[in-house]
């Protein structure tokens, strides 16, 4: 009878002692998940306060500034594992370099994002969206180089981003004979005329002026070719403003 009782203290203590542990290790846990959650929330916090002060940065044309802040938000940004506003970080740096006219560091940074963002576990829906906003930045810089071929490209590859999300939408206005036709139609002399035009008022609007120049000069050349005359007017006329903003 002794050694029953015995037994029978035992085992109680046993399970008090294993319930008391497992309530420990659940409130341990619990408080780690509420530490790490507010070090993500810090992170988060201070990462978006470097990213605005990036922004006035950038808008006061302090580009050194808003690079060695960005490169703080991305340290933060990749510790978060938040992939979205990595992207967006690196795209950003991207936009300053070639602002500062530093073009291989510009499209590196560029090209890294286009990178993150095909490893990235994002939505199939957004990750178009992202890219051609990536690609535009890259077509950018190779149009301030002067490469307008290259930019050119750029552009037709953002027509076909688009062609085809709108195939995957289910949309019946696209399908693959629209899509081939759209691969021919990028080709046309008027079309890439156009693509360069935008992207020359883009510089334009940047403050890019010898760059929109050169761009705009490109697009006359082609609209003369493709005998366009009301397009030719139109670019001579820009052509006209930006060499009296040189002046």
């Amino acid at each position: 009878m002794k050694k029953y009782y015995a037994t029978k203290i035992l085992s109680s203590v046993l399970i008090a002692t294993i319930l008391n542990l497992t309530d420990v290790i659940w409130v341990n846990s619990h408080s780690f998940s509420q530490a790490q959650a507010q070090r993500q929330q810090t992170r988060q916090t201070e990462a978006d306060k470097l990213r605005e002060l990036a922004n006035k940065y950038y808008e006061r044309n302090q580009t050194q500034q808003a690079l060695f802040t960005l490169q703080k938000e991305l340290k933060l940004r990749r510790q978060m594992g938040d992939s979205l506003k990595e992207i967006s970080t690196l795209n950003f740096i991207g936009m300053v370099y070639d602002k500062q006219e530093k073009y291989p560091q510009a499209m590196e940074y560029l090209q890294l994002a286009l990178t993150t963002l095909k490893k990235a576990n994002i939505s199939a829906d957004i990750k178009p969206i992202i890219e051609s906003e990536i690609l535009v930045g890259v077509g950018f810089v190779y149009a301030n180089q002067g490469k307008y071929e290259q930019a050119l490209e750029i552009g037709r590859q953002i027509k076909l981003i688009s062609a085809n999300r709108i195939q995957s939408l289910g949309s019946e206005k696209t399908t693959p004979n629209n899509i081939s036709n759209l691969r021919q139609s990028t080709s046309d002399i008027k079309a890439d005329a156009d693509t360069l035009y935008n992207i020359a008022i883009f510089q334009y609007q940047r403050g890019k002026i010898k760059e929109a120049l050169g761009t705009a000069e490109a697009v006359l050349k082609m609209r003369v070719t493709a005998q366009d005359k009301t397009g030719e007017n139109e670019v001579s006329t820009f052509i006209n403003a930006l060499r009296q903003r040189l002046k």
